[in-house]
């Protein structure tokens, strides 16, 4: 009899039950769909239409599509939540979930990881996006330097290689001699080397120090940025000297954060971070085109210089370059000379299947060099 009541009272139960998910629309599978989105927050000390940021706005838009909505994102741009210095601290503490953050303003915080910015490697932008992956997601010194500042890193995002911009053409060594050239960090050191006068100034500045006499030409930036700026006006030669990438931006998430995350998340974001180097190489290039017919417009001249005399330039400065950062870091008791060399023949590989195309060479093939 208690067998039967019992029985009986559980199939009433589970009609009850069902008659529930029929007239309320509720299913285990409605209730998954309205499972609270993971909402992350983004800043970048950048403009937003800026080439970087347009590069993290594919990953976010990538990861959004791919997880079906289950990951949102809130944007902050243009350092209305952390200026460049603050990006990389800042995301560590959390006061953002994602952050775009250039590497030369924090490099005390990773002094290793800074082998990325080393001059002489590569001129080659999609060779150097796949070394910098290749490096900071498989090698244990670096993936630490990162866990210290409690970020993952994404994805490095560049800007294109180094420009000599100048007053005058310079399309030899002996011409550097003595002019004044606004640069800092290891552009300073190269260019001293070379026999030039660093000046430290911001990029803001360049513009009115060369229109008043004071630098005769300036560096530590690329061809897009220099365009944007309008410094053909001021300063008309842009020149090819051979010098390459000179760092970027570091795209991270903070640690916690990214640990809180589910693994198939965390995959989908890793797959389009990957997906994230063809990407940005392909946004840079489109830009640079853009900035190639703004430069020929108000009236720069390019100079690219000869193979002979770029190595001249790089033998001359390159070793010299490389042993003191080798020196520097070993004195502080980190493997300096094993990242190097890793790097060198990481970069070295990759070089062997770029096919990049710089703003220098575009600029050639439409509109012709100074010769």
């Amino acid at each position: 009899m208690n067998l039967k009541r019992s029985t009986l009272v559980k199939t009433i139960g589970l009609l009850g039950l069902i008659l529930v998910f029929i007239f309320t629309g509720f299913t285990p599978t409605t209730a998954q769909s309205k499972e609270k989105p993971i909402k992350l927050v983004f800043s970048s000390y950048l403009k937003e239409n800026f080439p970087n940021n347009l590069t993290c706005k594919f990953w976010m838009n990538e990861v959004s599509k791919r997880t079906k909505g289950r990951v949102k994102f809130t944007t902050y741009y243009n350092g209305i939540l952390l200026k460049g210095a603050e990006s990389l601290p800042g995301c560590g503490r959390g006061m953002c979930d994602l952050t775009l953050c250039p590497d030369a303003y924090t490099a005390d915080r990773h002094p290793l990881s800074m082998v990325q910015s080393l001059l002489f490697m590569t001129d080659k932008m999609d060779s150097y996006l796949r070394a910098c992956y290749r490096l900071f997601t498989t090698e244990p010194l670096l993936i630490q330097e990162f866990t210290k500042n409690n970020v993952h890193f994404l994805v490095e995002i560049p800007v294109s290689s180094n420009i000599l911009g100048a007053k005058q053409k310079i399309d030899r060594l002996e011409l550097l001699k003595n002019k004044r050239i606004r640069a800092m960090a290891m552009t300073a050191n190269v260019l001293q080397i070379l026999g030039a006068i660093p000046v430290g100034l911001s990029l803001g500045e360049v513009y009115d120090a060369l229109d008043k006499g004071v630098i005769d030409g300036y560096s530590l930036t690329d061809f897009t940025l220099a365009a944007m700026f309008h410094l053909y006006e001021a300063a008309p030669y842009m020149i090819d000297t051979g010098m390459g990438q000179f760092g970027g931006m570091f795209f991270v998430m903070n640690k916690k954060k990214w640990e809180s995350l589910p693994p198939d998340i965390q995959k989908i974001m890793t797959e389009v971070a990957r997906e994230a180097i063809d990407k940005h190489v392909a946004l840079y290039q489109k830009v640079e085109a853009q900035m190639v017919d703004r430069a020929h417009q108000g009236g720069a001249k390019v100079v690219i210089l000869p193979n002979k005399e770029k190595e001249r330039w790089k033998k001359i400065a390159g070793p010299k370059l490389w042993k003191k950062w080798i020196k520097d870091k070993e004195a502080k008791g980190l493997n300096g000379k094993y990242i190097f060399n890793r790097w060198k023949q990481i970069i070295n590989e990759e070089n062997k299947s770029s096919t990049y195309k710089s703003a220098y060479q575009v600029f050639a093939e439409k509109y012709g060099v100074e010769h």
